[in-house]
């Protein structure tokens, strides 16, 4: 008799594994679908694909930044917050234009852009003090004697 009670209670164990392997499938799939609808998904820039169509010029305009005289340097000062952006130094003189945009890759609302204004030695410093910690992607782009630039740099902000 023990052994007819022992074989009725594998018999019913199996569909209850099935179940339960079933009920466990569904609670991870709600839970998934929970965890994705909450994430957000910040595009980069929202004229994503007019951007990507001018990448090409953008990157000659890169390689232009790169030679030694046209490279401008960039550091950052955790203890003064502030990050000093040093510009070319030229014969003519010729003033400096354009943007510094500090970019948040995981939050667009947090993107910052101020006008290139460097003082006489070519040294713009900019504070860093009101931004939240964390990677932050620093893109300057500048017109000097007609000719355009464009650098960028990651920093962390401490």
């Amino acid at each position: 008799m023990t052994d007819m009670k022992k074989k009725n209670l594998e018999y019913y164990f199996w569909p209850w594994g099935l179940v339960a392997v079933i009920v466990l499938f569904v609670l991870a799939l709600l839970i998934s679908l929970f965890a994705s609808t909450m994430n957000r998904s910040d595009l980069v820039t929202e004229y994503y694909y007019a951007e990507g169509i001018e990448y090409q010029a953008k990157m000659e305009v890169m390689e232009a930044s790169l030679l030694p005289e046209n490279a401008i340097s960039l550091r950052y000062d955790s203890g003064q917050e502030l990050v000093h952006i040093q510009f070319p130094a030229r014969a003519d003189s010729a003033p400096v234009e354009g943007t510094i945009k500090f970019f948040r890759p995981s939050q667009a609302t947090l993107d910052r852009e101020f006008s290139v204004n460097p003082d006489s030695s070519g040294l713009q410093s900019i504070s860093t003090s009101e931004l939240i910690r964390g990677n932050w992607r620093i893109q300057v782009s500048w017109t000097l004697s007609g000719q355009e630039f464009y650098s960028e740099q990651s920093i962390v902000i401490e």
